[in-house]
């Protein structure tokens, strides 16, 4: 995410902390000096005072983070598939059936780990640790802010 506010956000900051589009309404409220109406929930988290001071926010960098793409996508390979995003770890699990890189047909569902620390380019899919247990089961629990988490039908 990019932003320039002179005299608000100081020119050249890298803030390492993962962010989702998700955040960029609260933040925008905040920035505006609105708030959400009553009732409504944002899922969310204002970015406003990370970005107007050292950026430094630990509960953001563990937060987890999911994105779920329910499409087939011919195009690029793609099958429809959740990700869960957390420290180091970004687990992706494709729940259809795929084309492979030698052109071959293969079928059923599959999981995918990286290591962001050690490969930021997602190029090595990774052993599955003891930590990978506990990342596929959050994968299929949808976040609700302020609330506790509840299982997605599938």
């Amino acid at each position: 995410m990019i932003v320039r506010w002179p005299g608000r956000v100081k020119s050249g900051v890298v803030i390492e902390t993962p962010v989702h589009a998700v955040d960029i309404l609260p933040t925008a409220l905040e920035a505006a000096g609105g708030e959400a109406p009553e009732g409504v929930i944002l899922d969310g988290e204002s970015l406003l005072t990370r970005l107007t001071s050292d950026g430094r926010d630990p509960r953001l960098a563990e937060r987890p983070i999911y994105q779920y793409y329910p499409f087939y996508d011919l195009r690029w390979g793609m099958t429809p598939s959740a990700t869960i995003r957390q420290g180091d770890y970004k687990l992706i699990e494709f729940f259809g059936d795929r084309v492979d890189a030698q052109g071959r047909y293969q079928i059923g569902h599959r999981l995918e780990l990286y290591n962001l620390r050690a490969d930021d380019g997602e190029t090595a899919v990774g052993r599955f640790p003891v930590g990978c247990v506990r990342l596929h089961r959050r994968i299929g629990l949808a976040p609700v802010h302020g609330q506790e988490e509840r299982k997605l039908v599938r």
